[in-house]
């Protein structure tokens, strides 16, 4: 149960930070064999289209202009849930193994790696060697982590902030020419 606990919770690790890596870094998309972002977005995209069709046309188009910025910020907290269910499961493989008296529950587990991920961690007493490596690294890949993002929500709001500029150019394109009112107006939005 430990080795298989290990290797899939190396899968789970590796796989979502690949996929974090791709969305966040990369500058084109990537043809991968495996992202959780695309089967995100089938399912959140179909749940979001059937709200907005409880709603009236102004309202719909509102909702829907939403579903870009609110999907890319709900992948996050995913990727981090990822990264910290693969490592506990790795974690609790070594401690299995370990045959120590008093491992601790998948569910400790969880919470341990999670308070090393969010913060420098937590170190329990009595705790091996390769436990607290294991911690440090955590901690580590949790601090990487929120750089990351703390550098990509203000790339991501200038992106949206371009679209939106676009969109307000293609109006007046259409035809609907934007005077000083109108303009104010489609800015307030």
């Amino acid at each position: 149960m430990g080795v298989l606990s290990i290797v899939v919770g190396t899968a789970l690790a590796l796989l979502t930070a690949w996929d974090a890596f791709e969305w966040v870094v990369m500058p084109r998309s990537v043809i991968s064999f495996f992202r959780f972002t695309r089967y995100f977005h089938k399912l959140f995209w179909q749940l979001w289209v059937a709200l907005s069709r409880l709603c009236g046309n102004r309202e719909r188009e509102l909702l829907l202009g939403m579903y870009g910025p609110l999907a890319t910020l709900l992948l996050i907290p995913l990727w981090a849930l990822g990264l910290v269910l693969g490592i506990a499961l790795v974690q609790w493989g070594f401690d299995t193994l370990a045959f120590t008296k008093g491992t601790p529950s998948f569910p400790m587990e969880v919470l341990n790696t999670a308070s090393c991920f969010v913060t420098l961690g937590l170190q329990r007493q009595g705790a091996s060697l390769g436990t607290r490596t294991l911690a440090v690294v955590t901690a580590g890949i949790g601090l990487g982590f929120l750089a990351l993002v703390i550098g990509y929500v203000p790339t991501l709001y200038q992106a949206f902030s371009r679209r939106e500029s676009g969109i307000l150019l293609l109006d007046s394109r259409a035809g609907s020419h934007l005077v000083g009112p109108s303009l104010f107006g489609a800015m307030q939005r």
